[in-house]
């Protein structure tokens, strides 16, 4: 296909970048967030590679391996732009999609675009390009673009507010025509036509918490692409783990679903090509076991070819430096091992904080093997947030390792639409001797953490039960953890430590307040005996009340016994085995209160026995409260103070 690449690439006085080819033009309006190449440094000459920098319509010669992939893409629009007879216009929404790493936006801005400029297509022999990545804030992103084409100014503050309150106008209820109109009013737009690339389309979901905003960019979208004059025309990247997402969207997503284009991984031959002709082009060809081994090492691995592109802009250097491929290659570990290097150089310089962040990041990225592999695996980026800290710090932190340039984590979404994170290749736990040393010492730690997320998270889903704390042994193996890594447990986490450690502390008090109490029931038991012996050793004439006291007596003794054997035997077996279960716990109360409610009868003049009860009664309603049952916990506590008002009326100076 060497005709297929006859392209120039050049820049006009406003900073714009012009492709050409076969009498053809593409505009690509500059911007402030395209990527600029810089010059490789003389000594080492060319470099073919890219690294971990996406391909741009620059690079668009350099661009191998996706040749078949990009013609079907430029069939693709064409037939967004020309319908057969008879069926209905499409809208000129092109969705391009694939997991993160796969080359989507390379293969728009160095094949689709360059390929528009070979062979136009109808309407479009010389289109201007508006490229944008939403951000946080997708409407001023789209303003801004607009702008700058309108004015040829790299900064029009002016005119992109003014476009952004244009883009904000609603018309019919529903319509938000503000992309079309500011179209129509560009200078030429009869004759170059708009395309709209949005790269990296994603972000208008994991960015932009703006429910209004994201309806009101995609409503200026979809509008645009309908008008059937033509003057606009969106190319979409968009990573395929939010395609859920788009749901929330149905004409945006039933367009999706029409016409989308699947970016595949590159098959053996096209890897061979991607690996070998920007070399061979650049007169130092790699040898053929070298490319043989970045093949092996790329096939298969989602996300990987920025890796590939990283380790072969290492490889040419060292060419460069004459330094055989298969030498280098070697030094660096392969694919995925010059980031190694480049993971220290990131991590190194931060301080301790977010170091910590890094570390809890990476480790919490790691699939432990039992008896195989440690593997990757994805983790809700709210996981990685320890007690403490804040979630937007924690990003920032996260995505200086997820930049383009670095590339070692890799975001995406979950299916449930919660942000995710994941070390971008498993070469990392190979060569990055420090991810391997924190691996080493924590690898039991991590294995009780990963314990403590899935019975907190499931704690908290129950309403934080009793019944699902922690107790020993467990529990041991929790305090361990938190001693030496306490500072690594998020929010929820803590809480069911803290919960947990302080059902234990409860659970043993209330194991020496039964001995103190049984000792207590003891005493009261010999205590109801000797007032049977005393009034049986009483005189005649006081025979008939102490006759009165001793069924009393009697009376106390049997309950107090009967009281003493529930809380020795129903009462401590409870406590042993209660675990925080909900109806044993009920039991026991039950039943203890039962007893303390038949001896306050017997109370209403023994104040040693009111003051007893009244403490019973507190701890009742204490552990009442503990079980969520508020209002039988207020009638413990209200029982206890009119024993507590009793004894005060009755003595006031032992209240």
């Amino acid at each position: 296909m060497p005709a297929a690449r006859q392209v120039h690439v050049a820049g006009d006085a406003s900073g714009n970048t012009v492709i050409t080819g076969d009498g053809n033009v593409v505009i690509l309006q500059a911007t402030s967030g395209l990527e600029a190449m810089a010059a490789p440094p003389a000594a080492l000459g060319p470099n073919p590679y890219l690294g971990l920098t996406a391909f741009t319509e620059a690079e668009a010669e350099r661009f191998f391996g996706r040749e078949a992939l990009t013609q079907r893409l430029w069939e693709a629009f064409r037939a967004l732009h020309t319908p057969l007879p008879g069926q209905p216009v499409p809208l000129r929404l092109l969705p391009i999609l694939g997991p993160s790493g796969c080359g989507k936006s390379s293969l728009v801005r160095a094949g689709l675009l360059p390929a528009l400029a070979r062979q136009p297509l109808p309407g479009l022999r010389t289109p201007r390009v508006a490229v944008l990545t939403p951000g946080a804030h997708p409407l001023e992103a789209l303003a801004n673009v607009l702008a700058r084409i309108a004015t040829q100014d790299q900064a029009p503050v002016a005119k992109s507010r003014e476009f952004a309150k244009e883009l904000h106008q609603i018309t019919t209820p529903g319509a938000y025509d503000g992309l079309r109109r500011i179209a129509e009013s560009l200078p030429d737009i009869a004759t170059s036509p708009l395309i709209v690339l949005i790269d990296q389309g994603e972000e208008l979901y994991s960015l932009c918490d703006d429910e209004e905003v994201r309806l009101i960019f995609v409503s200026n979208l979809l509008h645009a692409v309908a008008d059937r004059a033509a003057r606009v025309s969106v190319l979409l990247t968009l990573r395929s783990d939010f395609l859920g997402q788009t749901q929330r969207h149905a004409t945006l997503n039933q367009a999706i679903a029409a016409a989308g284009v699947l970016v595949l991984a590159m098959d053996q031959e096209e890897l061979r090509r991607a690996i070998a002709e920007p070399a061979r082009q650049a007169g130092q060809p790699l040898d053929a076991a070298t490319v043989e081994l970045l093949l092996q090492e790329t096939a298969g691995h989602e996300g990987a070819l920025p890796l590939l592109q990283f380790a072969l802009m290492r490889i040419w250097e060292g060419l460069a430096a004459g330094v055989a491929a298969a030498d280098t290659h070697r030094r660096i570990g392969g694919v995925g091992g010059a980031l190694a290097g480049e993971a220290e150089r990131l991590y190194a310089p931060l301080r301790a904080a977010d170091q910590a962040i890094v570390r809890r990041a990476f480790l919490g990225g790691v699939q432990l093997g039992e008896g195989t592999r440690d593997t990757r695996r994805r983790v809700p980026v709210a996981a990685l947030v320890a007690h403490g800290e804040e979630p937007q710090q924690v990003r920032a932190v996260l995505h200086v390792f997820a930049r383009p340039e670095a590339r070692l984590l890799t975001f995406a979404a979950a299916a449930d639409g919660t942000d995710t994170v994941e070390i971008t290749h498993e070469v990392l736990f190979e060569h990055w001797q420090t991810l391997r040393d924190w691996l080493a010492a924590r690898r039991d730690d991590l294995r009780v953490h990963r314990r403590l997320t899935e019975a907190a998270g499931h704690w908290a889903a129950e309403q934080r039960p009793d019944g699902l704390l922690w107790r020993p042994p467990d529990l041991d193996l929790l305090r361990a953890l938190h001693q030496r890594a306490g500072s690594d447990m998020t929010a929820i986490e803590m809480a069911f430590w803290q919960a947990s450690a302080g059902r234990e502390q409860r659970t043993q008090r209330l194991k020496r307040l039964a001995v103190a109490a049984l000792v207590g029931l003891t005493l009261a038991a010999a205590g109801a005996v000797y007032v049977i012996n005393q009034a049986r050793q009483a005189t005649a004439q006081e025979r008939d009340r102490a006759h009165l006291a001793e069924q009393r007596a009697q009376r106390r003794f049997d309950d107090v016994q009967q009281l003493a054997n529930a809380f020795m035997f129903d009462f401590h077996d409870a406590i042993e085995h209660l675990a925080g279960s909900t109806p044993a716990r009920t039991l026991v109360i039950k039943t203890a209160r039962a007893y303390l409610d038949k001896l306050s009868q017997e109370a209403a003049e023994d104040r040693a026995l009111q003051r007893d009860l009244l403490v019973s009664y507190g701890k009742i309603g204490d552990m009442l409260a503990q079980s969520g049952d508020t209002a039988a916990a207020l009638a413990s506590y209200r029982q206890s103070l009119a024993l507590a008002e009793a004894r005060a009326q009755a003595d006031p100076r032992n209240s």
